[in-house]
């Protein structure tokens, strides 16, 4: 994937989840307005993990999905390609 349809491909997803809710944080991640949920953007993948307060109350992060930018599409207003 050349560079150009890399980051046409990161405007559309970042502009879906927008669309859902999503806001951009202080690390660059997209969360939803509860931080249950969040969109990590890495250099050739995107990682969407849920979060779970520990017993001292702290905000835990786990990888539920994820995908290589390449294996990405839209079909039906929804992102495939994302994988356990």
């Amino acid at each position: 994937m050349n560079a150009t349809r890399q980051q046409k491909q990161l405007a559309e997803i970042k502009a879906h989840l927008e669309s859902k809710g999503f806001h951009l944080d202080n690390w660059g991640n997209y969360v939803n307005e509860t931080k249950s949920c969040r969109f990590k953007f890495g250099k050739i993948l995107l990682r969407k993990e849920l979060s779970e307060r520990d017993s001292e109350g702290n905000l835990r992060w786990f990888r539920v999905r994820s995908g290589y930018y390449k294996d990405l599409f839209f079909e039906d207003g929804k992102l495939i390609g994302l994988r356990s």
